[in-house]
């Protein structure tokens, strides 16, 4: 069994700190009742911690043919290594339990594919095609 962390995405939690905290600093400088109500305010903080959980508790674990993907709470799911065809970089920005957006594409069965992070990219795929030969690698 080999566990990878996660990259930390800095570019996902600085842009969501700046959101987040923009309501808040803007209404304390101008003295807005926005800051008055703790619902707003504990929302965003809210989003702020949820994004800092899910880049520190995501990670990829390869174990018997298996590759186990966690992404916090929200994501858990399990894929066989076997039926992965291709791993290559890719810029795509679609929602995956990817934290950082320096990721990689697995592509898997007839038109599956998969966006993760792993923090030792060339090692990680390493390991997945020593499971399966198969797999075409363009790292």
């Amino acid at each position: 069994m080999k566990t990878y962390k996660s990259k930390f995405g800095y570019t996902v939690v600085i842009f969501t700190c700046l959101v987040c905290l923009y309501p808040i600093f803007s209404g304390y400088t101008q003295g807005s009742t926005f800051l008055e109500k703790p619902f707003p305010i504990g929302v965003l903080l809210f989003c702020i911690v949820l994004v800092l959980y899910l880049n520190f508790d995501t990670q990829y674990t390869i174990q018997d043919s298996q590759l186990k993907v966690r992404c916090g709470f929200l994501y858990q799911r399990t894929f066989d290594v076997n039926s992965f065809t291709s791993v290559k970089r890719t810029n795509n920005l679609i929602s995956s339990p990817a934290p950082s957006l320096q990721r990689l594409e697995i592509k898997y069965g007839n038109y599956g594919s998969l966006i993760i992070s792993p923090e030792n990219e060339k090692q990680f795929a390493a390991d997945l095609v020593r499971i399966n030969p198969t797999i075409h690698n363009s790292l």
